[in-house]
Formats: structure tokens, sequence, C-alpha cells
């Protein structure tokens, strides 16, 4: 993995490249920061990713060596440039195509927002049920009032 790691301002406080060599480790294995565990899933070779992770999932209250503030949220443009042990096929090595995915930022309130989206349909279908109801209730009073005439 290839990355670049800024901090808010824009400061560049980590970048594989300046080292020369890709880092090296296992997803999901507590080897690297929350963020990178749950943002890097399901990558592609090749594939770039920006990822903006919120303190809580990158190094929280404590900061890091000096160089990562405390609660300092953070940017990566990280790119898969291998997996180890993986051989792609012949025909996908050459491949120029042009990328057409784009992924989204891991964001802070992604879970609560689908939360927050599924409560909102959820509502709207309730308000919808209780005005058939009440429309169904007003007619049923027509239909009582018509034949009391």
């Amino acid at each position: 993995m290839h990355y670049v790691g800024k901090l808010q301002d824009g400061t560049v406080f980590d970048a594989s490249l300046k080292r020369g060599q890709p880092l090296t480790f296992e997803l999901g294995s507590g080897q690297v920061i929350k963020g990178w565990d749950q943002g890097l899933t399901r990558m592609c070779i090749g594939e770039k990713r920006k990822l903006t992770i919120p303190p809580h999932l990158a190094y929280g209250k404590s900061g890091a060596g000096g160089v990562i503030p405390p609660d300092a949220t953070l940017t990566f443009e990280a790119e898969l440039v291998g997996i180890e042990g993986y051989e792609p096929p012949a025909e996908l090595e050459d491949d120029d195509e042009e990328d057409v995915f784009e992924s989204e930022p891991v964001t802070e309130n992604e879970e609560e927002e689908e939360e927050e989206e599924e409560e909102e349909e959820e509502e709207e279908e309730e308000d919808e049920e209780e005005e058939e109801e009440e429309e169904e209730e007003e007619e049923e009073e027509e239909e009582i009032e018509r034949d009391e005439l």
C-alpha cells in the first residue's frame, strides 16, 4: 500500500513514497489504525482511495509520536499496489483502462447517517399509513352521515 497521510490543515505527516517502499500489513489484524481496517476493505490492486478518518478511528486523544496531535482527523490518499501471494491473471496485468469507480471518504457518522435515513423512511411509511387510515375513517363518517340523511 502506498499512501500519503495529511492533517486537516494539509500538512503531510507521513508518506510511503518518501521511503521508496510500500507499507505491508494484514488488513483487519490490528496492525494499522481502525480507519484503515474499515476504509480499505474490498480494494482491488491499482485502486486508489481517499480516506477521511475521524480521531476515534485513528489515534484518538493521545495522538501519535509528536507528529499527530490529539483528536486529529486524518486524510489518507492510498493506493493498493499489490497483495502478497497474489499474481493477477495475464490478461489483467496490462489493463490501461481508466478507473470507473470512485470511493467515498470514510466518515465518522456514516453508520448514523444510514440509520437516520432508514428511520426517516420508516416514519414516512407510518405517516402514509396514518393518512390512509384517516381518509378511510373520513369516508366511513361521510357514508354514515349520508345514510342518516
